[in-house]
């Protein structure tokens, strides 16, 4: 039963994504290749390769591809720190290797390998939960080169998503709650004045969504925007007329609500600002 829930779950996030993809890109496919289903028709060949592997990984089974675990560690450590010195630098981050048309990310295939890993050691050491130095000890090491490695690009996002699956799966394998937290608390801390310092300070800023408007804000307040133009439901997949106007690169809004509730027209003043706050918060 719990397959066929996660089975469901990631296939009805699939089908969101591509609702989104094309709600968002289709005037900006017509303009740029004359083919309103270009990004929609790449995306959807993606979730079939996607589908393909997971169809594939299910034939092979779990056991067998456990022994691979190793494996697949030792190569997202190559590829980090590969990346460090030949990878692509955008804005400042150097986080992709550049093949062709192709780019690829090791610290994604580092999210994989991590799991793997993990899972693997926390299966074949499930008696030995309550001792730490064969549990936390070895899975500490590995999560904390690996993050080491990946804050080093830097992408600290990936680096609280990682942790924070792997905390899960202590949790879930039985270990120790008290030991768990006793082991996370460095991590924790170090995240947490981390995101005090350079860049990560401005994320912040969402404590007062009215300044910083044109910068780290400019994200919160177009899906502040589309509430409140939009509502809660917004007006329908490409209804919207923000779907038509020209978004840079550097402000792409990532903000959930702002691909689910598209907005009516374009609000951009500050009293309707301070309304969507208002309505958010409500």
């Amino acid at each position: 039963m719990a397959f066929w829930v996660v089975l469901a779950a990631v296939g009805l996030l699939c089908l969101l994504g591509l609702i989104m993809v094309l709600s968002v890109t289709t005037v900006k496919s017509t303009n740029e290749v004359g083919n309103a289903w270009f990004y929609f028709n790449r995306q959807l060949a993606f979730v079939a390769i996607g589908g393909g592997l997971l169809a594939a990984a299910l034939v092979v089974g779990h056991r067998r591809i456990a022994p691979l675990a190793p494996m697949a560690m030792g190569v997202s450590l190559v590829g980090l720190v590969a990346v460090l010195f030949i990878g692509r630098e955008v804005k400042g981050s150097t986080r992709w290797f550049s093949l062709g048309s192709v780019n690829v990310q090791p610290s994604e295939i580092a999210k994989v390998a991590v799991v793997l890993w993990a899972a693997r050691l926390l299966a074949q050491r499930a008696h030995q939960l309550d001792d730490w130095r064969q549990t936390l000890l070895p899975i500490g090491v590995g999560l904390g080169v690996t993050c080491v490695l990946i804050k080093l690009e830097p992408d600290l996002g990936t680096v609280l998503v990682l942790c924070t699956i792997v905390g899960v799966m202590l949790i879930v394998a039985g270990a120790r709650v008290g030991l768990a937290l006793f082991a996370a608390a460095p991590f924790v801390g170090f995240l947490v004045l981390d995101s005090l310092t350079g860049y990560h300070a401005d994320r912040w800023g969402f404590l007062d969504p009215l300044s910083q408007q044109a910068d780290s804000n400019y994200q919160l307040l177009g899906s502040l925007s589309s509430v409140a133009s939009g509502g809660w439901f917004g007006v329908g997949p490409g209804a919207s007329t923000a779907s038509g106007r020209s978004i840079s690169r550097r402000r792409i809004v990532r903000w959930p609500t702002a691909w689910l509730v598209r907005p009516n027209t374009a609000t951009t003043t500050r009293d309707s600002m301070c309304s969507a706050s208002v309505v958010t918060r409500v």
